[in-house]
């Protein structure tokens, strides 16, 4: 299960960590991020942070619509968003959404949540797709956009 991954992957594991953590108990966050891990490894018998790395892919979003005023009045308008941050938002999504599921414990939700993720299903993706649609009903408004 040890193997040499890109840097890129390690600092997301990294992020991941720091996200999941609560009042300071990075330990904690640290176990549940390898336990996953290894439960990523024996479900899929593929290299965990990969599959974490792709899980996280098909959650995030490209785009993202962000409120702008111009004379008084407030559009959505559609913003891409750079890799980093797109990673950003899908893990911030993956953490509140198995936090706001309190059915079991946060280790297990997590692992199956993931799971959806890499397989593209479950509630994270619907939400990417719905982001997706009004970001695609607001196009006419990109615009007003400050870039």
């Amino acid at each position: 299960m040890l193997q040499t991954f890109n840097q890129e992957k390690y600092f997301l594991v990294l992020k991941f960590v720091n996200l999941l953590m609560v009042d300071g108990k990075k330990s904690k966050s640290e176990k549940i991020v390898f336990n996953l891990l290894k439960f990523l490894h024996l479900k899929t018998q593929k290299p965990p942070v990969d599959v974490f790395f792709e899980a996280l892919a098909n959650i995030s979003p490209r785009v993202t619509v962000q409120s702008v005023r111009v004379r008084r009045r407030s559009y959505q308008v559609p913003f891409p968003l750079s890799r980093s941050k797109q990673f950003i938002f899908g893990m911030k999504w993956l953490i509140q959404y198995c936090r706001k599921n309190h059915s079991t414990s946060l280790s297990n939700i997590l692992n199956h949540e993931i799971l959806l993720a890499y397989q593209n299903k479950g509630e994270l993706i619907k939400k990417k797709n719905e982001v997706y649609k009004i970001a695609k009903a607001n196009r006419p408004f990109a615009h007003y956009r400050w870039f």
